[in-house]
C-alpha cells in the first residue's frame, strides 16, 4: 500500500463506515478515483469511491476534479431520491481532512456492494451464458429507460459497469459521464470512450440535445449486446470491417457522405453476429441489436418508435424483447433438465 492507502485503510467515515481494504480495479481509462472495501452497521458490506489528489496538478485542475466528482454524487443521490431500481444505489458521500505539511481534503462516496462487474462474469454451458446475456441486456435496458425517464444520460455503459450483486441482480454504475438535463456538467462533456463512442461522435459529430444523448446511451446498449456475444463492442468490429480510407482517423469528409460505407461495414458485421446468437433466439436477438447499433442515429431504435409511436429513443420494446427471449431460454434449460 502507498502512504495514501496506509492512512486510508481503517479510518472510519462519517462514524459508519469502516475501510478495510483497497479494491483493486482495473480501469479501461486512467481514473483519479480508488476504491475501497468497507464495512457499515450489522456488518453491511459497501464500496467506496475516493477522489485521490492529484500530486502535481494546478490548482486549476484540482479544483475541475473536485466539481465533476461532486456532480457525479449529485447524479448518483437524485437516483437514490427517485428509487431508480437498476442503478446502483448511494448510501453516504462526505469528506475527510487529511493532516500533514500541507493538510488536504479528499471527498468520498459509498456504494452499495456488487461483488463484481461484467468482465468476470462465466457460465457452464454456452445456453446458460446466453440466457444471463439476456437478462444483463434486460436489466441495462431498464436502467437507461429510468434514466431517460428522470432526464438523466449514462453515456458510459461498458462491461466495467454493470455490477453484479450477491442477491444475483445487476445494476448500473459507473456515473463519472452522466450528465443530468436539469443541470448541466461544470465543464461540459466527458469525452467518449473511442472504442465504444457512436460513429456520430468519432467523425467528428457533437451531442447537443438531450436526444442526441439518449442515442448515444441506446447505441451502447448494443454495443454490450454484440461483447457479450462475440467479447468484442460494436464500435471495435466495425473498425475492423471498414475499409482504411473511410476510417475515422482518415475520413475528411462529411459524415452523411461516408454514412453509405459504414452502412455495408455494419450490415456485414450483423451478418456475421448470427452464428454467435443461438438458433432458438437468432432472429430477433440479432435483429435488435443491429437496430440498436445503427450508425446512422436518424435510423436508430425500433422502427415503432421511428414511426413515433412512442419515445423516439424509447427502451420499452427492448425490455420488453430480453425478458422474453431469456425466459425462452431460461424455459428450454428448465425442459431439458427435466
Amino acid at each position: 500500500m502507498d502512504p495514501f492507502d496506509t492512512f486510508f485503510v481503517g479510518r472510519t467515515l462519517n462514524e459508519r463506515w469502516e475501510v478495510t481494504a483497497r479494491r483493486h480495479v482495473i480501469h479501461e481509462a486512467p481514473s483519479a478515483c480508488r476504491t475501497y472495501d468497507a464495512s457499515g452497521p450489522d456488518n453491511e458490506v459497501v464500496i467506496v469511491k475516493v477522489l485521490v489528489p492529484e500530486l502535481g496538478a494546478s490548482l486549476e485542475e484540482q479544483r475541475r476534479q473536485i466539481d465533476e466528482f461532486l456532480y457525479e454524487i449529485a447524479i448518483v443521490d437524485r437516483c437514490g431520491e427517485r428509487n431508480l431500481r437498476r442503478v446502483l444505489r448511494a448510501l453516504d458521500a462526505g469528506r475527510l481532512a487529511i493532516p500533514g505539511t500541507v493538510p488536504i481534503t479528499v471527498h468520498y462516496l459509498v456504494l452499495e456492494w456488487a461483488d463484481r462487474d461484467l468482465r468476470s462474469f462465466q457460465a457452464a454451458s454456452d445456453e446458460e451464458h446466453l440466457a444471463a446475456s439476456l437478462r444483463f441486456l434486460h436489466e441495462m435496458a431498464t436502467a437507461l429507460h429510468e434514466l431517460h425517464f428522470s432526464r438523466i444520460v449514462h453515456q458510459n455503459l461498458a462491461p466495467t459497469n454493470v455490477l453484479c450483486r450477491p442477491d444475483g441482480r445487476t445494476k448500473l454504475g459507473g456515473f463519472s459521464h452522466a450528465r443530468s438535463l436539469d443541470q448541466p456538467r461544470p465543464y461540459g462533456d466527458v469525452p467518449l470512450d473511442q472504442t465504444r463512442a457512436p460513429p456520430e461522435i468519432l467523425y467528428g459529430g457533437t451531442v447537443n440535445s438531450f436526444e442526441d444523448r439518449c442515442a448515444v446511451d441506446m447505441y451502447h446498449l448494443g454495443c454490450l449486446g454484440c461483447y457479450l456475444l462475440t467479447n468484442a463492442g460494436t464500435t471495435v468490429q466495425l473498425e475492423r470491417r471498414l475499409p482504411h480510407l473511410f476510417h475515422w482517423t482518415i475520413w475528411r469528409g462529411s459524415f452523411a457522405d461516408v454514412l453509405p460505407y459504414l452502412r455495408v461495414a455494419h450490415e456485414t458485421l450483423v451478418r456475421e453476429l448470427e452464428p454467435a446468437a443461438h438458433a432458438m433466439v437468432r432472429v430477433e436477438l440479432v435483429r435488435g441489436l443491429a437496430q440498436l447499433t445503427d450508425p446512422d442515429p436518424a435510423r436508430r431504435g425500433h422502427p415503432r418508435n421511428l414511426a413515433g409511436n412512442g419515445p423516439r429513443f424509447g427502451f420499452e420494446r427492448y425490455i420488453s424483447l430480453f425478458i422474453r427471449l431469456a425466459r425462452q431460454v431460461e424455459f428450454h434449460l428448465l425442459k431439458r433438465v427435466s
